[in-house]
């Protein structure tokens, strides 16, 4: 989830160096795939350009991130790690000049929290959607120079997903490389019913929509070494999977086939999962393919601790699969976690 405005999320993007954890290590075996930080150097700079007051105590929820509350929710549900993230909206940076900046702050301050803290966070580099040529440069350097789990973007730039041409070079260099893209949703171009959040149903739909721009048009199929992470439980992916069949005959498309492309995708659990879709998800996706996510901290720890408690008791999943998720998955793809 996405903070609710332009200006809100600019405290997506992060300078400075972090804190060091002082805490002791937790014994949990959680890994989190979707989870957002904000680092005292990005609050430090956004002051000094005066998009946050200098006076803490007025700061809107958004801006208030904490390490220490981080790892205090870490140590309460039981987390052993995470990889971060931070899905600035591209409204902030119209300009390629403007995007790399941003795109710099936020990865070298990704980066920073990372050396602080290598035990408990991973990072994914954010790149750019709206300056494709931003992105691949940003690419090499994060994974390069900053030793990046992988990269992260918004699921689309306008009426352009991932599956446009446009980024075609990128989705090339990051197969090269083997890497994994995290992709998560923005608003759409739309107006909302009155009384319905943008995120409530905008973000599945962008989900759903950049998946299939990725299946249709070739480009999973031209990219077969690049892992790509749907947020949100794919959106409303699993949910319309049977649907997907008829594309035969209302579009002259092979359905099976399309549909055979869910199961390239990895799903994090952040929608929450459990119990609402995962007898749809577990459908769709292959079992080694779902991973741990909570939306932190946009979900508070209390609502991260009855996400966890519902994963426990959901009567879809055995006690195997259920470490998949919870664990193993993640350490199989992101090699830092491997030996925790």
């Amino acid at each position: 989830m996405q903070m609710a405005a332009a200006s809100a999320t600019a405290a997506g993007a992060f300078a400075g160096a972090s804190r060091a954890s002082t805490h002791p290590a937790q014994t949990g075996n959680l890994i989190d795939t979707h989870h957002h930080i904000f680092p005292p150097g990005l609050q430090d700079w956004l002051m000094n350009r005066g998009i946050l007051p200098r006076d803490r105590s007025t700061w809107p929820n958004w801006a208030r991130w904490s390490l220490d509350e981080t790892i205090e929710m870490m140590e309460t549900v039981g987390m052993l790690g995470a990889v971060a993230s931070q899905p600035a909206p591209l409204s902030l940076f119209p300009g390629a000049d403007e995007a790399r900046e941003w795109t710099r702050i936020i990865n070298e301050s990704s980066a920073a929290v990372v050396r602080d803290n290598p035990k408990r966070f991973g990072f994914f580099a954010y790149l750019p959607l709206n300056h494709p040529e931003v992105m691949i440069e940003e690419a090499a350097y994060a994974l390069d120079e900053l030793d990046a789990d992988g990269v992260m973007c918004i699921t689309h730039s306008g009426d352009k997903y991932l599956g446009h041409p446009d980024f075609a070079e990128l989705l090339s260099e990051l197969n090269r490389r083997k890497a994994t893209l995290f992709l998560h949703p923005d608003r759409l171009d739309l107006p909302s019913p009155e009384g319905v959040p943008y995120w409530l149903t905008d973000f599945m739909l962008a989900t759903t929509r950049t998946a299939l721009s990725l299946i249709v048009s070739g480009a999973l199929d031209r990219n077969p070494d690049l892992s790509i992470i749907l947020s949100h439980a794919g959106g409303f992916l699993p949910y319309i999977h049977g649907r997907i069949f008829h594309l035969d005959e209302t579009e002259g498309r092979d359905g099976a086939k399309v549909a055979e492309g869910l199961r390239r995708f990895h799903y994090d659990t952040a929608l929450p999962m459990s119990p609402y879709a995962t007898a749809p998800l577990l459908q769709a996706a292959l079992p080694d393919k779902i991973l741990f996510g909570t939306d932190w901290p946009q979900v508070p720890t209390e609502g991260i601790a009855k996400q966890v408690e519902d994963m426990r008791g959901d009567e879809e999943m055995d006690s195997a699969l259920r470490l998949k998720i919870m664990s193993e998955n993640a350490r199989a793809l992101f090699p830092r976690f491997a030996s925790e």
